[in-house]
């Protein structure tokens, strides 16, 4: 099984939605998509990330290839500082056989 950091982002306000368009994934393939939230380095113990993912969309993309559209949300909970969490977004794939 093969896997890449398909889009990584930091700081996503409190309340803050991100839609993310990740294409290109052959047809012959099996994929999965793991989102991750992780503490600000700056900022330990002021809160515990938390995110909403929901995958609303899979299709073909104009090149023929499979797309997924994501949006995450962030619903991290204040323990005296702005609960800004960093995401990851990986992405898992191999050859269906």
């Amino acid at each position: 099984m093969s896997a890449f950091i398909g889009y990584s982002f930091g700081l996503l306000e409190p309340g803050a939605t991100v839609g993310i368009y990740l294409h290109g994934f052959p047809a012959d393939q099996f994929s999965a998509i793991d989102v991750r939230a992780r503490r600000t380095s700056s900022r330990p113990g002021a809160f515990v990330p938390s995110i909403i993912v929901d995958s609303r969309v899979a299709g073909e993309a104009t090149d023929g290839t499979l797309a997924h559209t994501i949006w995450v949300t962030n619903v991290s909970e204040s323990q005296g500082a702005a609960p800004l969490p960093f995401v990851d977004v990986a992405v898992f794939f191999e050859p269906l056989q």
